[in-house]
């Protein structure tokens, strides 16, 4: 086995030899080979006949546990859409997996509805994996390998609509699956506004409430758990949905310059409210380390993430609000009315990614595949699948930490709320106050993303050293005015 191979996993429809260190998890048609810190289930059907393999952990909302050792699903007996019936089955699950079906005339491959574990593919080798170093040996990646320069200068720059760093290589994007008969990605869902039209923003907030608190009360029973504590909306949101949990939870905060304010509220919070909390100390990768990581992660993404290693405590759960970003809107804009129908070139500028040749024809095929254009769908889209699909979940692979990391917001369920929301009252990052108020407002009393004076001197040097991220981000900024100026004057 690849000594890279920790978090990884390998699915063929081509017999394949076991790699060491590697569980084998095949089903009758496709070898299956997964890394046993994955817990793996068995999905049968009514009659006991195999369906699926599922890695990773599967919350359901429905019985209130996490799924273990065999799964019966319940075939409907009536005959219709097999396919349709079983996604639905999978569509009511919250958690981090994927999983592989090999039934009948369906064999695919599918994700939860924020594809946080990462799957790479080629269709010519007829493989998937979390890492491209797990399809191709070093030597063949260096020749299919791009230009890394757009990537990794100015930040947290990544590939976009399922590019990779490798010519061959695609990325599985959210709401997606791989179909494993034709080895081609097929949309099967698009985020948007539901049909509750008698919902309004506050209907929402308890729904996301609900749903969320849920799921963190089926983990807290499960097992250990652990939650990162900083300034932020969704941390915040986590935090007054476990109020009647919290004794149970380990909290944690990585110090750092850049995270002053994460660490004084952090410590506020845990003196006001009585929590178990941890400071972890970032420290610096070795060169070795930091080219592993790379490795582990495909060169997809730039960044400091490479250089540093984030430690976590050793629970079984390790909990962050991933996600939940999808709620503040931030792709979108006021003149966004005024644009009829948003090009590629327009995506990416909302991305903040260059409009590469590559970028170019790899984004007009992902616009080609929604089935809503409408300008609020195509940018929550953009969101979701462009951003977080290619650059968050490309990180959960590079882990050396022992836990399962969970995003309890990047649930398909509480997603699709979230991006039901009122356009405005996401702008006004409403949601976090509502819920915030709801289930524990004395937390407010520590205010949200506050800095003080003492936070600014220590992040001075950050942002510094980060001159390029800052002339970046200013240049985009720069771009956008002069953009909605145009707009404006009709130009």
């Amino acid at each position: 086995m690849n000594p890279l191979a920790r978090w990884q996993f390998l699915i063929s429809d081509r017999g394949t030899p076991l790699q060491a260190g590697l569980i084998d998890a095949s089903t009758a048609r496709l070898a299956v080979q997964i890394h046993p810190l994955w817990p793996v289930v068995r999905i049968v059907d009514s009659v006991g006949t195999d369906v699926a393999v599922l890695f990773g952990t599967a919350i359901d909302h429905q019985q209130h546990f996490v799924w273990k050792g065999k799964v019966v699903w319940d075939t409907p007996t009536s005959g219709g859409d097999l396919r349709r019936a079983f996604e639905e089955f999978l569509f009511e699950l919250s958690g981090s997996w994927v999983c592989v079906v090999d039934h009948k005339d369906l064999i695919a491959v599918y994700c939860d509805g924020a594809t946080t574990i990462s799957c790479l593919y080629n269709a010519e080798r007829r493989v998937v994996a979390a890492a491209a170093c797990q399809i191709f040996s070093d030597e063949e990646l260096v020749k299919r390998q791009h230009n890394m320069s757009e990537i990794f200068y100015g930040g947290d720059t990544y590939f976009v609509a399922g590019l990779t760093a490798y010519d061959g290589v695609s990325r599985l994007l959210i709401n997606f699956r791989l179909n494993l008969a034709t080895w081609q990605a097929e949309r099967i869902w698009q985020a948007g506004h539901d049909k509750r039209s008698t919902w309004d923003a506050a209907d929402y907030a308890r729904f996301i409430a609900h749903r969320v608190k849920q799921s963190l009360a089926i983990l807290v029973a499960d097992g250990s758990v652990a939650m990162t504590l900083t300034a932020g909306n969704e941390s915040r949101i986590l935090l007054s949905l476990l109020r009647g949990m919290k004794d149970s939870l380990q909290f944690y905060t990585l110090d750092f310059a850049r995270a002053s304010a994460d660490v004084s509220s952090a410590k506020e919070l845990s003196r006001r409210f009585g929590l178990r909390h941890l400071l972890l100390r970032r420290t610096k990768r070795s060169n070795d380390n930091v080219a592993t990581w790379r490795k582990r992660t495909s060169y997809s993404v730039g960044g400091v993430n490479a250089y540093f290693v984030s430690p976590a405590p050793q629970v079984k759960y390790v909990l962050n609000g991933n996600y939940g970003e999808m709620a503040r809107a931030f792709s979108h804009e006021t003149t966004d009315a005024a644009f009829e129908r948003l090009t590629p070139r327009d995506v990416l500028d909302r991305l903040r990614l260059p409009a590469t040749t590559r970028n170019l024809h790899a984004t007009s095929w992902w616009l080609n595949t929604l089935w809503n254009r409408e300008t609020t769908a195509v940018l929550d889209a953009a969101q979701l699948e462009l951003r977080y699909g290619c650059w968050a979940s490309t990180q959960i692979v590079a882990r050396d930490e022992l836990s399962l990391w969970i995003a309890p917001l990047g649930d398909r369920a509480v997603l699709s709320a979230m991006m039901s929301l009122p356009v405005a009252f996401r702008k006004a990052e409403k949601l976090c106050t509502a819920i915030v108020l709801e289930n524990w407002p004395e937390l407010l009393d520590v205010p949200i993303n506050r800095k003080f004076w003492r936070d600014h001197v220590r992040s001075l040097p950050a942002i510094l050293y980060n001159i390029p991220v800052v002339v970046q981000k200013v240049h985009y900024e720069a771009n956008g005015w002069w953009r909605r100026v145009r707009i404006r004057l009709d130009l």
